[in-house]
């Protein structure tokens, strides 16, 4: 259970101005708005934030704790945030208007991959060998 009494001030009012307001408020905005607040006894170790105002520093287009804000500005477009992890996974890059690395992708369930021999599934080059021994152990392979 969380108190307002662990957050720092200027969060802890926001929450309580936030709780008897009429709005529908995102949870993401809420975030998005916080995100610059240290909790109390810490000190804010972000360099983009004001920990007392709960605001970005003055020339800063975002806080660094997204991958795609380095020295509180945001990476240009088409930087690599998320190099590929396989033969099925693709590479992510930011988009030049979000300190945030967008959601992986990965090729769509049946396309060729390890050279045509195997096929995509869920973002995993699925071979006949690996889902032999994966289904019946490692000494297994397809007959």
């Amino acid at each position: 259970m969380f108190s307002l009494l662990a957050f720092s001030p200027c969060l802890a009012t926001f929450s309580f101005q936030l709780s008897f307001s009429d709005s529908n408020f995102p949870m993401m905005l809420l975030l998005v708005l916080t995100s610059c607040c240290a909790l109390i006894g810490q000190e804010c170790a972000d360099p983009c934030c004001n920990a007392s105002t709960c605001q970005l520093v003055p020339g800063a287009q975002c806080s660094s704790d997204g991958v795609c804000c380095q020295d509180c500005k945001l990476r240009a477009a088409g930087s690599v945030c998320r190099e590929t992890l396989g033969d099925c996974d693709l590479p992510e890059f930011c988009t030049g208007s979000s300190p945030y690395c967008p959601p992986n992708v990965f090729l769509q369930n049946g396309e060729p991959c390890e050279d045509g021999s195997a096929y995509c599934y869920g973002g995993v080059c699925a071979n006949m060998d690996a889902q032999c021994q994966m289904l019946w152990g490692p000494s297994k392979k397809p007959e």
